[in-house]
Formats: C-alpha cells, sequence, structure tokens
C-alpha cells in the first residue's frame, strides 16, 4: 500500500498536537514520539479521603499493566493464529481499563484525580481501536467532550482534541468525491481545519504550524508562498511563528543560489562557505536525540571516509541543548566534521534562518557555493558523486 507525502505529514501533525497526552507503558504515539508532560498531580490539601473512590482508583490503576508482545517475536515472527490470539486479549484488557476509568469518572466526576483518568481512558481507546476493537468510536467521542468541558484541561491538549474533532469531520464529508480527492482536497480541508484552530485558539502556536506545515506540501510555489505570507501578515501570529514562516521563505529562494552560512564551529574552527569554494559541501541538521539521524549517521560516514579526499565537506547543524551531550556524542561516534551549535533546539539559528521543520535535513552546496539540493538525503552517494565530477568536467574543457 502507498503511502503518500500528505498521509505523513497528518501523522507527524498528529504526533506534534499529542505532545501533551500521556502515553501509555507499551508507547501509544511510537517511539518517536514527541516526550509528553505528566498529569497534574492533585494537592495534599486536595486529597482524596472517600475510601470507594480510592478503591475504584486503584483498581483503574492496576488495570494498565498490559499484556506484552513476546520478546520472541523479534526474532522469531508470530504466526497469524498467535498474533490473533495476543490481539483479542490485548483488546479485552484495554477495554476492561476503559471500562474501570470510565466508572471511576462517572462515579467521582470532583475527584481530582479523574482528569488524568479520562486522558488515559481516551488513549486506551484509542489504542484499542487501532488494534482493531469495534464499537468503540462513539466511547471516544464521549470521553473527548468530557475532557474538553474540564476546566483543567491544558490548552495544548485542547487543540489536539479539537484536531481529532475537525479531522474526523473532514474525512466524514459527504461532499468529498473519489474524484475530488485526486485534486488535492485533503490539502484545502487541512488548511480549512489549521485556519479553524487559529480562530479557536488565538496566539498559539501549534495551529499556525499546522498550517504552515501543509502549506508546505503545495507544488504550487506561488499558492505554497502566499499561504506563508498570510502568516507574516497575521497580527496575532506568535513571534517563534512568524520567524518560522521568514525561514520557509528564505528556504524556498535559497535554492538554486550562492549559500550564507558562517559561524565558530563547537570545537573552535571558524567556518565559512564562501572559504570552501571548490569543495562540494554537505549541510546537516540534526540532533542527538533524532532517531532518524542517527539511522543516517552510518550512511553520512561512508560518503565522508570515502570522498573527503575528493573534495567532500560536511558541516553539521546540531539542534540540541545540551553541550556536553553534543561533544560526547561526537567524541563517541569519531565525527570530525565541525559542527554549529547554540543550545536552543528547534530555535537554533540556521534551522530557524532557513524553515528547518523536519530533520534529518541535508543539502548539498557545489563547487561554485550554490545550493542544488534541499533533499540530498535521497540518493545521497550519487548525488555527491555528480557534484565531484561537474567540477572534473569543468576543469577539464
Amino acid at each position: 500500500m502507498k503511502v503518500n507525502r500528505l498521509s505523513i505529514r497528518i501523522v507527524t501533525v498528529r504526533l506534534s498536537l499529542a505532545a501533551a497526552f500521556l502515553t501509555l507503558p507499551f508507547g501509544l504515539y511510537g517511539a518517536d514520539a514527541p516526550p509528553a508532560p505528566k498529569p497534574p498531580i492533585p494537592s495534599k490539601k486536595a486529597a482524596p479521603t472517600d475510601p470507594k473512590a480510592n478503591a475504584a482508583y486503584q483498581a483503574f490503576q492496576s488495570s494498565l499493566k498490559f499484556t506484552l508482545p513476546p520478546a520472541s517475536w523479534q526474532t522469531n515472527p508470530p504466526s497469524p493464529q498467535e498474533f490473533e490470539a495476543f490481539r483479542k486479549k490485548l483488546i479485552g484488557e484495554l477495554l476492561k481499563a476503559a471500562d474501570l476509568g470510565h466508572s471511576f469518572a462517572t462515579n467521582y466526576p470532583t475527584d481530582p484525580r479523574t482528569l488524568e483518568v479520562l486522558r488515559l481512558e481516551y488513549q486506551i481507546l484509542a489504542q484499542a481501536k487501532q488494534f482493531g476493537a469495534t464499537n468503540t468510536e462513539n466511547r471516544v467521542r464521549a470521553v473527548e467532550k468530557e475532557l474538553l468541558a474540564n476546566p483543567g484541561l491544558a490548552t495544548q491538549e485542547r487543540i489536539f482534541l479539537r484536531f481529532q474533532q475537525l479531522h474526523r469531520e473532514l474525512k466524514n464529508k459527504k461532499s468529498v468525491t473519489a474524484a475530488s480527492k485526486e485534486a488535492q482536497p485533503d490539502l484545502e480541508g487541512m488548511l480549512e481545519i489549521s485556519r479553524k484552530l487559529i480562530k479557536e485558539f488565538p496566539g498559539e502556536e501549534l495551529p499556525y504550524n499546522l498550517f504552515l506545515s501543509v502549506a508546505q506540501e503545495f507544488k504550487d510555489s506561488e499558492k505554497k508562498r502566499a499561504l506563508i505570507q498570510e502568516v507574516l501578515k497575521d497580527s496575532k501570529a506568535p513571534l517563534q511563528v512568524r520567524k518560522g514562516a521568514e525561514g520557509l521563505l528564505r528556504k524556498m529562494d535559497a535554492l538554486g543560489k550562492p549559500l550564507e552560512l558562517s559561524f565558530t564551529a563547537l570545537d573552535g574552527r571558524k567556518v565559512d562557505l564562501k572559504n570552501l569554494r571548490g569543495k562540494v559541501v554537505l549541510i546537516d541538521f540534526w540532533a542527538t536525540w533524532c532517531i532518524p539521524c542517527l539511522q543516517e549517521l552510518p550512511a553520512v560516514k561512508a560518503v565522508y571516509k570515502k570522498y573527503h579526499s575528493k573534495g567532500l565537506e560536511i558541516i553539521g547543524i546540531s539542534l540540541d541543548e545540551k553541550r556536553d551531550v553534543v561533544e560526547q556524542f561526537l567524541k563517541k561516534n569519531q565525527i570530525p566534521w565541525p559542527q554549529y551549535f547554540d543550545g536552543k533546539g528547534w530555535q537554533t539559528h540556521w534551522a530557524q534562518y532557513y524553515g528547518i521543520q523536519a530533520i534529518p535535513a541535508m543539502w548539498l552546496v557545489d563547487k561554485k557555493g550554490i545550493l542544488r539540493d534541499q533533499n540530498a538525503r535521497q540518493n545521497l552517494e550519487q548525488k555527491i558523486q555528480k557534484l565531484l565530477n561537474e567540477k572534473e568536467t569543468a576543469s577539464s574543457k
């Protein structure tokens, strides 16, 4: 089954918006999901003393110990029958836990732990649905309403839940025909969702980030540019969002032109692309916490070892926040190329300046200092070879 870029983008948006929610012990959103803050802990003054409520809460907590796949499955995949038995058992455990959570929230609506229970019940039902449980949709919607009605719910959580509701409405629109689906109705629909969220949550970054993420999926560069400028013209857009939008425009304009990049590296080296003319330069936006970045590292080290003597240079732009973590990682993995680091994470200067919203991101600069590729991960070695050969061809004339 083919997965288009929009589907991947929607999944990415879901993970971003889900950052305010808990993850279950077995990982509701997957290993690459952003870290989620813990639920608010009831104050000692408000600690419940009702023995029945305490017993119901403990019963719910005890039910959260779900069956995990056997470790042997990592090397010996289960048979269809074995997996089906596991799936049914897990669904049963999930629904039992959801029932206990629902009972607690219904019987003790003013208990300070009810919000925590509702959060978990919502995730449990969503997980059960993913594993094939039927008749959970109405329950999920009911818990959504309860959560949204709870005054203790954080703003980011409200945005996530409203996104879920609006996205579900988009999928259920009867006016969307099979023919229109091929004409990017999902992109327009996602723009509609993000605009509604911007209106409902003025001044919040997440809805704007969703809008900009969708804008980047349009193939029409003028359409894309107009959408980005729409954010810049919005006086209520947060400063960080506006900077991100400016970076996206700068990124669009950078391709095919001389690239500006200069800094003092983490180890004290002076780096300036102007001084690297005559070299092919790979610019790698990455972070030690980025699993896909770590998966790409062997390939990056391999091309450096193979082509450095032939004219390849690499510049790293770290989106980390802790200097010692980066330095230890570089030493342990014997990474010799210079690294930019300012400890600002996603607000790292060069990442924001050039509109980097996903990593790893790899750019290739040719011998003349011109940015030639903003998606160098695909066929990296072949692209490097091509740019190196361009120099050889030019020198032979």
